[in-house]
């Protein structure tokens, strides 16, 4: 008789999977889970627009479709998960749509795929970026007309009205795209976000912890300290930093899906808030120039002596810290109202 017992699966391959998971599913918060929805939808425009080129082509002309697709879905997911599309991603996709239209039957076959391409890849970038994008796309299907004569297989010419007709619904798809990039403003900047500021020393700590090099920058701040206690400053306090530049400390750092995506390790939320070592945001009172090594000198510091720690924790972790948070006089008034109302951010 057999016995069967659980299959252990190593610490190793356990982390792995979390991370993979963390990746792929859908991340809480508009921006982030915009983006997934549209990769998602993208690669399903791929594979919905994939048995064209396969049933009307021929051995050779299959071969070119299978493989523009396939570099297509892997420019895609690899844009996804690296949060960006450097603009080698943008000419590798412009050839792969030309090389996918000239095996399709028809090259208005494409049209789908573009569309979604311009969709997803207006979230990443600036909006020049994504004109100069949509241009490159523009490109390939102009392309595609001289050459499909010369295409074995394909008989006569085909017609330029569908294909220039598109142009301008590209662009305004380009427009609506980006605006859609930049709709999260409300906790994902501001004039009270207008800066992060993150500790090197705490940086040093979350490798410790996460067991992985963390550069400056990785957590998204503009500013990384050293020798600055960033979440012992208090709310209202005035920075120097350089000749020039004046900040204003305003409100703590909230973990949000977004974050959690980029660091891709369960419980990530909860983690960071337990260490209650958020960094702060600031505002900018005067602007000036910054350069690596400029000191960063207190100018004002409230007497209230509520601290950004302070607020963070009472805004996630330990509602009993809520009523006092009210004494500082710079709090911004959302903070203000949940604190009033006794209410914290949700942390998945």
């Amino acid at each position: 008789m057999f016995r069967t017992h659980p299959l252990e699966v190593p610490a190793r391959l356990s982390a792995l999977r979390a991370r993979v998971w963390m990746r792929v599913r859908r991340p809480e918060g508009i921006g982030e889970g915009t983006r997934w929805l549209f990769v998602v939808l993208v690669l399903a425009s791929l594979l919905l627009t994939l048995p064209a080129p396969l049933t009307a082509a021929n051995g050779t002309l299959r071969l070119v479709a299978v493989a523009g697709a396939v570099v297509l879905g892997l420019s895609w997911g690899a844009g996804y998960l690296r949060r960006s599309a450097p603009l080698a991603m943008d000419l590798v996709d412009a050839v792969a749509l030309l090389a996918f239209a000239l095996a399709s039957p028809e090259p208005t076959i494409v049209f789908p795929l573009v569309f979604a391409a311009l969709w997803f890849r207006s979230l990443y970038g600036s909006g020049r970026r994504a004109v100069l994008r949509c241009g490159l796309y523009a490109g390939a299907l102009g392309a595609s007309l001289p050459l499909w004569p010369y295409v074995p297989g394909h008989t006569g010419g085909t017609e330029i009205a569908p294909l220039v007709g598109t142009f301008p619904a590209m662009f305004l798809t380009v427009i609506v795209g980006r605006h859609l990039a930049v709709c999260d403003r409300r906790h994902h900047g501001g004039d009270t976000q207008a800066v992060y500021a993150y500790a090197r020393e705490d940086l040093d700590h979350w490798e410790s912890v996460l067991g992985r090099n963390l550069p400056g920058g990785v957590f998204g701040e503009n500013l990384t300290t050293m020798g600055v206690d960033v979440n012992a400053a208090v709310i209202g306090e005035r920075w120097r930093i350089g000749d020039e530049l004046e900040l204003a400390v305003t409100v703590p750092r909230i973990p949000c899906g977004t974050f959690r995506g980029w660091i891709a390790e369960q419980g990530w939320l909860r983690t960071f808030a337990r260490a209650a070592m958020p960094g702060t945001y600031l505002s900018v009172v005067s602007s000036g120039q910054v350069r690596a090594g400029d000191p960063v000198t207190v100018l004002h510091r409230p007497a209230h002596g509520v601290t950004v720690a302070r607020v963070f924790r009472a805004v996630t972790l330990e509602p009993a810290l809520l009523p006092s948070i009210l004494a500082a006089e710079g709090l911004d008034e959302e903070t203000k109202e949940m604190a009033r109302q006794r209410r914290t951010f949700a942390l998945g």
